[in-house]
């Protein structure tokens, strides 16, 4: 199916492109991540083990006020139907309650690392990790007894969990907050991490235009909720399944290091394949003048092209098809490599990432994070990368060694203890 340049995706980054100069992959992905929330929870894809819906945790990371990740955030959200998010801040009794009323809602946090540094303490923050971690998976059935009661109830059910997430978060506080336990646990790796390079341009004046398009896109997200009354299942074709089976194979071994990251990351590759053939079959219709209104609508049209491609009757289609079904959408292996190349760049990253915050690598620790930051005081090394003194004497010696760094003794006045020796660690490598 070719791509159409009126597809929901394309006009969401034109959107971004019009309106900031953040990068590109934040528009990319928040258009995929509405579009597929607002396919709602029956749509899955039949793939072993078991199916896979359609729901997007994902972290926008970037550097502070250059990447504008809470602008791309806030686009996103100004045209996303306000009765389906969820509050920016919540407990996990809240989030409990909220889902319970009405269970296909979607959440624009503030800052990741606020929810890092409080799932890594010890207060009552630290039960998000299981209960995102078990929503994630869009559970038929959720119970849970809250502590407290909320009014008379304190046990609450939440049907067909359907639940999205976006953050955002500076590599730097990522870094800072991250351990061990969040990224072997698997939380973390529930989270596609989509890092964005700035690209600041001079500020200009905000076109017309661009209140047009967002009210399209309002619109468009809105005609796709309102078609949620049937189950839709996504079948990857025999070539597709193939494709799909190579390169996660591939995966397995390039990212060895980061499992957990590679098993979710894949499944979000299906997801996106899902999610891309619907959004080229909407811009389709939108280019010949047709509306499409239903799911049945939207799948015979999707059925109609592929039998145009493919030059065969409706019975071959159906032998290809694997399914006897009228509901079930063959998804062809362009879709999953053009889904792959979204997310092969989050594994580079969080590849990159674990190897920073690999406890048994300080030199490791200490050279990225003075490669970032240029210079560092000896306190504040120790404090970004979570390294013990031992550690970083060591890590010090090392780089200083290879001619990475270099060390700056400054004598400073402190009231109370007269002269005192600051160290400061310079990241000199070319």
């Amino acid at each position: 199916m070719v791509e159409s340049p009126f597809t929901f995706i394309k006009r969401c980054k034109d959107y971004y492109r019009i309106s900031t100069d953040a990068p590109q992959q934040y528009a990319e992905i928040m258009g995929i991540q509405l579009l597929g929330h607002a396919l709602g929870y029956k749509p899955v894809n039949l793939i072993q083990p078991r199916a896979i819906h359609h729901n997007l945790y994902s972290v926008f990371v970037g550097k502070s006020t250059l990447t504008r990740k809470s602008t791309s955030q806030d686009l996103g959200r100004d045209i996303y139907p306000y009765d389906r998010c969820l509050p920016t801040e919540t407990s996990p009794e809240e989030l409990i309650v909220e889902l319970s009323e009405y269970s296909e809602r979607i959440q624009f946090l503030g800052e990741f690392t606020a929810l890092l540094k409080g799932i890594t303490g010890s207060g009552y923050m630290t039960r998000f990790v299981e209960l995102y971690n078990d929503l994630h998976r869009c559970p038929e059935i959720y119970q849970r007894t809250l502590r407290k009661k909320v009014g008379e109830k304190s046990n609450f059910l939440i049907k067909n969990a359907y639940l999205s997430v976006n953050s955002t978060v500076t590599p730097e506080m990522l870094q800072q907050y991250l351990t061990e336990e969040l990224v072997e646990g698997g939380f973390l790796s529930r989270w596609l991490l989509v890092y964005g390079e700035p690209n600041p341009r001079p500020r200009g004046r905000l076109k017309k235009d661009v209140l047009d398009l967002k009210e399209t896109l309002i619109q468009d997200l809105d005609t796709i909720i309102k078609m949620q009354d049937k189950n839709v299942y996504f079948i990857l074709d025999d070539e597709a399944l193939d494709y799909y089976n190579k390169i996660a194979d591939e995966a397995y071994k390039k990212y060895d290091s980061i499992l957990p990251f590679v098993e979710r990351y894949m499944n979000y590759v299906i997801s996106f394949a899902d999610i891309l053939m619907v959004d080229d079959a909407i811009g389709t219709a939108l280019e010949k003048g047709e509306s499409i209104y239903t799911f049945n609508q939207l799948i015979q049209l999707i059925q109609l092209i592929q039998l145009e491609q493919l030059d065969i009757s409706s019975n071959e289609y159906k032998d290809i098809n694997g399914s006897k079904y009228s509901n079930c959408l063959n998804v062809c292996k362009d879709y999953v490599d053009r889904a792959w190349k979204i997310i092969k760049p989050s594994l580079d990253y969080a590849s990159t990432l674990v190897e920073y915050v690999e406890l048994d690598k300080p030199t490791a620790k200490l050279m990225e994070y003075l490669r970032q930051v240029g210079e560092a005081t000896h306190s504040k090394a120790m404090q970004y990368t979570h390294l013990n003194a031992d550690q970083i004497a060591s890590a010090v010696r090392t780089l200083r060694q290879m001619g990475y760094i270099e060390i700056i003794n400054e004598e400073i006045e402190r009231k109370g203890t007269g002269l005192i020796t600051k160290s400061v660690y310079k990241w000199v490598k070319k």
